[in-house]
């Protein structure tokens, strides 16, 4: 009898922690409104398609800020309106100091505003944060005030959650204290920037990278802020689907888990002296879940 005891006492544990793990991560809800009028990608938020459209507000996990949020859809492409607080407007990233001595450029710790939406990739509903118990796969939005910004578009990348190491995993150990690895990769193609190395002077300031056209899978995400009264807003759209296995693909009958984060979520230490401190040690919030509804909101 006691060890029967302990078998039911245990099973109800398990429930209790099962129960506790489907409803944890589904505690903030955002819908996705369907618009016959989509929003021109600008940043500036003020389209006919975000008028008296649901917002969700959530808590940045690392910054002390929220972030709101706005989706609408259409037959073809999902749009987010972000927004979030920011006393400052920083454009510029790495920027190259001359170092006379040395004979060449070195790194300053400017770092642009950036914001990302992280979005689960399995169909778990699960915990995609940089510390996870579990195992994943993320396709990442990532938009970079001066990286990516200039030429309408949002970074895209892929991170893989795993406890396997592999060539170029960066370390973590998960809220369970085991080791697990994440990798960071580029979508297929070449981003909207690329780096520039500058062999003689032209200055005591240069930029360390110059803009083009992103191809491929790393231009599946137009983007756009704009910076005004101390908030950034940012604005996203892409195709629903783009048959592309390195991207969520998005189908009007089911619910998407993701997260966003003020900061690129790359795990790394806080950088001394920086204007933006905690680029790269970035984390997920609140973890959200996107519903699309078909009903057509009054415009």
């Amino acid at each position: 009898m006691m060890f029967s005891r302990a078998i039911t006492l245990g099973n109800v544990v398990a429930l209790c922690a099962l129960f506790h793990s489907a409803t944890a991560y589904s505690n903030h809800m955002l819908a996705c409104t369907q618009t016959t009028t989509p929003p021109k990608i600008d940043g500036l938020g003020n389209d006919a398609a975000w008028i008296n459209k649901s917002e969700l507000t959530v808590a940045d996990a690392k910054a002390n800020l929220d972030h709101t949020l706005t989706c609408v859809h259409d037959e073809n492409r999902i749009y987010i309106k972000a927004s979030y607080p920011d006393t400052t407007e920083s454009r510029t990233h790495k920027t190259g100091i001359w170092d006379e001595e040395a004979g060449l450029y070195s790194h300053d710790t400017d770092r642009e505003d950036t914001l990302v939406l992280k979005w689960n990739m399995l169909d778990n509903q699960g915990d995609i944060s940089l510390n996870s118990n579990l195992a994943y796969k993320a396709d990442v939005w990532y938009w970079k005030a001066f990286r990516t910004d200039p030429t309408g578009y949002a970074d895209d990348k892929i991170h893989t959650y795993t406890n396997e190491s592999s060539v170029k995993a960066k370390k973590r150990v998960s809220k369970n204290g085991k080791q697990f690895y994440l990798v960071r990769r580029g979508d297929k193609g070449t981003p909207a920037y690329k780096p520039v190395i500058h062999i003689v002077r032209y200055g005591d300031r240069v930029n360390s990278y110059s803009h083009r056209e992103p191809t491929g899978s790393r231009a599946d995400i137009q983007a756009k802020g704009h910076w005004a009264d101390n908030v950034w807003t940012i604005e996203f759209a892409r195709d629903l689907d783009t048959g592309e296995a390195d991207d969520v693909r998005f189908s009007l009958n089911r619910q998407y888990q993701f997260g966003v984060s003020r900061y690129e979520t790359a795990g790394t230490k806080p950088i001394v002296g920086s204007n933006n401190p905690l680029h790269g040690a970035g984390e997920i919030g609140e973890p959200i879940l996107l519903t699309f509804t078909k009903e057509l909101a009054s415009q």
